[in-house]
């Protein structure tokens, strides 16, 4: 079980919802960073997770109980619902990937999830990348490792705008960025009647 002393990222920060847009924390989320060779590791995967690793640039592929997401040609983040989970996970794969060439990293206390959901997702993610966010160049079920200002996230579209609940995002961020990104998605959505946050460490927002 989550230690009852552990702390997430944005413990501090209690969600905001708007009209069209709320932020919320996903926390405690497991993930772990996967490395090497896609034909070589996909049948053991495959038979640790039942998921086939993502081939394809931007692609995901989503279980009940864990989902994988392409970063690179040989580089994949899984994520599971629990740190937990990514720990026994974690110790599953390493026992049917041995022999192969492969890295696992339990990558679950250097990042936490952003999520943004609501009809004016889109948009308020579009004002702080450079990147088409149209529904035509981003789709359901793909990610965009991109920067939000001077932080690098991973931004995974989990639903569209016709899901039921409507569109939804998951931010990936390291967990000392996890502050400043959020301050920058509530500016981001003030349009949409998020309250401005004050950023708390170094990296102020009027420096963007």
């Amino acid at each position: 079980m989550i230690d009852a002393r552990a702390r997430s990222p944005l413990a501090h920060r209690a969600p905001l919802a708007g009209d069209d847009l709320r932020l919320a924390e996903r926390p405690f989320e497991g993930l772990l960073a996967l490395r090497g060779e896609a034909d070589e590791l996909d049948p053991a995967f495959g038979a640790a997770t039942g998921l086939a690793l993502p081939r394809a640039c931007r692609g995901t592929s989503r279980g009940p109980g864990s989902s994988a997401l392409w970063l690179a040609p040989d580089e994949w983040l899984v994520v599971t619902p629990a740190v937990e989970d990514a720990a026994r996970l974690a110790t599953e794969l390493a026992l049917a990937l041995a022999g192969l060439r492969h890295q696992v990293v339990d990558v679950s206390d250097y990042y936490t999830v952003v999520q943004v959901s609501g009809r004016a997702t889109r948009a308020a993610l579009a004002k702080l990348v450079a990147l088409d966010l149209h529904p035509r160049a981003w789709r359901r079920d793909e990610v965009l490792g991109t920067h939000l200002a001077k932080a690098i996230v991973q931004i995974w579209l989990v639903a569209g705008e016709t899901d039921a609940g409507g569109a939804e995002a998951r931010v990936v961020v390291r967990r000392s960025l996890a502050d400043y990104v959020w301050c920058l998605l509530a500016e981001a959505g003030r349009e949409w009647g998020l309250d401005p946050q004050r950023p708390i460490g170094r990296v102020r927002l009027e420096a963007v």
